[in-house]
């Protein structure tokens, strides 16, 4: 997922996720359960 969302943040976007990313070791398993991505 990381590799489809990355290119349309914009700086301040990629800022905040990685924030997100490293406020927790549980992060991976959050954003598991919160983000479903499907087929286009």
């Amino acid at each position: 997922m990381r590799g489809f969302v990355l290119p349309y943040l914009g700086l301040e976007g990629h800022e905040i996720l990685m924030q997100a990313e490293h406020s927790t070791d549980k992060f991976d398993d959050f954003f598991q359960g919160f983000a479903r991505a499907a087929p286009f």
